[in-house]
């Protein structure tokens, strides 16, 4: 997944960048910062955490 592509879906979920660090996966903020400016790959478990936001929000009807 591309850094573009991983902000857009954060941002779709309703996660700032310090909420999605904080809150989700427990990473600093600007480690999200990076991947999303693509100077670092996405890993895996953070595609995960999104997912199961973006699940989340379909379900609570956002």
């Amino acid at each position: 997944m591309l850094g573009t592509e991983f902000a857009e879906r954060r941002k779709k979920a309703g996660y700032s960048t310090r909420m999605y660090a904080a809150c989700a996966i427990g990473v600093a903020k600007d480690t999200v910062k990076s991947w999303e400016l693509g100077k670092r790959k996405v890993p895996k478990y953070a595609i995960k955490w999104l997912e199961r936001i973006e699940a989340l929000a379909r379900k609570k009807g956002r």
